[in-house]
């Protein structure tokens, strides 16, 4: 009987005997793409056309490897269970089927569909005022520096971060002297060659 109580449960099925795991998802691919993006999905997206996008910390950054790290961390998981009893039992089983290659990929295509997972193109960078730097995100309208947030999806990121307290560059000395020393007059270029950068017409 418990044996085929694990086989239902295998199907994607959750029998009353196994009343613990009606709080977990099911055991079936779906379930598995639930696992994963209930345990990694803050860190992951993927773009149609472009692939997997990993959190970095500062911007996203496409990943040609994809989730499937943590897709095997998923199946390791279940397969080491230290639940007791027959949820213990459950967990394990399916943890061996799931670290087959087929079960894996299965995870990964259906996590990708999921809508905190997917998302479109076009709203990758789409705010042409936010400039993601390694020290964070800077706001180009207010010029205030914030920390980066996943949610902004920016990709592209400077080499370096905004430093205010350092000394003037050469090209702060090189701007205000073809402006016959006008601090005003240089201060106004170099806002208008920012504005030009952003490609914003309106």
């Amino acid at each position: 009987l418990f044996r085929s109580l694990l086989r239902d449960a295998s199907l994607g099925y959750t029998p009353p005997a196994l009343e613990v795991l009606r709080d977990e998802p099911p055991f079936n691919d779906a379930g598995n793409a639930s696992r994963l993006v209930q345990r990694y999905g803050q860190d992951l997206r993927h773009v149609e056309g472009v692939g997997w996008l990993r959190w970095t910390g500062a911007h996203w950054r496409v990943d040609q490897a994809g989730p499937q790290a943590e897709a095997e961390a998923v199946a390791e998981e279940l397969r080491t269970s230290t639940a007791e009893g027959e949820v213990g039992l459950a967990h394990r089983k399916w943890g061996l089927k799931l670290g087959n290659a087929g079960p894996l990929q299965a995870m990964i295509q259906l996590a990708a569909k999921r809508p905190e997972i997917r998302i479109a193109p076009e709203q990758l960078d789409a705010d042409p005022w936010l400039l993601g730097t390694p020290g964070g995100t800077l706001d180009l309208r207010t010029g205030l520096l914030r920390p980066a947030a996943r949610e902004d999806l920016i990709t592209r990121q400077t080499s370096t971060a905004p430093g205010w307290s350092r000394p003037a560059s050469r090209f702060d000395r090189f701007l205000l002297e073809v402006m016959g020393g006008d601090p005003e007059l240089a201060a106004y270029l170099l806002r208008f060659a920012g504005w030009a950068l952003t490609g914003d017409t309106s």
